[in-house]
């Protein structure tokens, strides 16, 4: 009970910091809405799996790791949100669209954007250094460059019922960032003798989670007009 307030709390105060700096209250309900269709249906599974986990005598993460975790979940549900996923909703309007214009497959072939590569890079380093952080057994190169990668297709399959490009290049630069991120992680760790736990579980491991987040936001999250 005390994590869920205490998740709640963090993502109000982050929630009210957008409603004070954004001008405009109804993008800021959007967002609001986009975030909570993400996130809430994943609060409920975590409260559930760590009650049954609880009922089991297995010691529960505490601490500041459950801020990791929080934050973690934040950021993958604005990922979401900053890359234009795709929902179920656009899907049922649009369909699935597979064209030369929207898609492309073949790397760097449609000129170099280093302002646009550096922010795909930036845009993964957090899930490189947190999914390791959070996930001991996560800790590996190739465990990361698989999930950087999942991650990033996940979202790039999901445009392709939207009006965004499918790229290829997205894939790469994503896929970089989240090594990246791993590898700032082995600096931290080095620099601050990280404290590993392994008795401490999380009812879900990063596959789970990531996983729930897409699907709370694909098949909840209705954009304004859509389906109208």
């Amino acid at each position: 009970m005390l994590f869920l307030v205490l998740t709640l709390v963090c993502a109000g105060v982050f929630l009210l910091t957008c409603a004070v700096f954004s001008p405009d209250g109804g993008a800021f309900l959007q967002l609001l809405y986009e975030l909570s269709a993400a996130v809430l249906p994943w609060l409920g599974m975590s409260a559930i799996l760590r009650r049954c986990q609880a009922a089991q005598g297995v010691r529960q993460m505490e601490g500041t790791r459950w801020l990791w975790m929080a934050l973690y979940v934040l950021y993958i549900a604005c990922v979401w949100t900053v890359t234009g996923a795709g929902t179920l909703g656009e899907a049922l309007q649009n369909g699935v669209r597979w064209s030369c214009n929207e898609v492309n497959l073949h790397p760097f072939s449609q000129g170099i954007d280093p302002s646009g590569y550096l922010l795909n890079v930036l845009l993964f380093v957090p899930l490189g250094f947190l999914t390791p952080l959070l996930w001991d057994r996560r800790d590996r190169f190739h465990l990361t460059l698989l999930g950087g990668l999942a991650c990033s297709l996940l979202v790039e399959l999901s445009q392709l019922v939207n009006f965004r490009a499918t790229d290829v290049d997205d894939l790469v630069m994503n896929t970089l960032g989240a090594v990246l991120g791993w590898g700032l992680f082995r600096l931290f760790a080095r620099l601050t003798h990280w404290k590993r736990e392994r008795e401490l579980q999380w009812p879900m491991g990063p596959e789970a989670t990531v996983g729930l987040l897409f699907a709370g936001h694909f098949l909840l999250y209705q954009e304004a007009g859509t389906l109208i």
